[in-house]
């Protein structure tokens, strides 16, 4: 597991991790970046290509959301951020952590979230939340997501 925050980290440790991953001796092993959350759009179906792990933790969205579109910009804001939907779209394996203890720590924060779109301390739909064009996604897999 890698920590690689931002979309620029992602590219560059899929890039180191593709040659071990294309060897035919790491077959058995379990890539997984942590912090998926920012990607580039070319980079999200290259998580199913390599059969990397994403892994992005729910409740930052919520902490995110007031500063995300600022940082960086709204095309990329909208294309590139929280994109659970894209990445499960493209075949790519999805999961949840809690990133203890940077965030609230325990499922329920993180269900709340997903149920609710919002802040389970604030009460309230984040400003900019809704602009983050791939975040949301109340299905089956969410469930499983943060369940599992």
């Amino acid at each position: 597991c890698v920590h690689s925050i931002g979309d620029k980290a992602n590219r560059e440790t899929l890039n180191v991790m593709e040659p071990y991953i294309r060897k035919k001796d790491n077959q058995d092993l379990r890539w997984r970046i942590e912090h998926s959350q920012h990607l580039h759009p070319n980079d999200i179906p290259r998580f199913a290509e390599l059969g990397v792990i994403a892994s992005m933790q729910a409740i930052h969205c919520t902490s995110d959301a007031l500063f995300v579109e600022k940082r960086l910009g709204t095309q990329r804001s909208q294309e590139g951020a929280y994109p659970w939907r894209s990445l499960l779209d493209a075949g790519a394996v999805v999961t949840n952590g809690t990133d203890a203890p940077v965030e609230l720590f325990g499922r329920r924060d993180h269900w709340y979230w997903y149920i609710n779109d919002r802040d389970q301390w604030r009460g309230q739909v984040p400003k900019g939340l809704s602009e983050l064009g791939n975040t949301r996604r109340k299905d089956c897999k969410t469930i499983k997501g943060v369940a599992i």
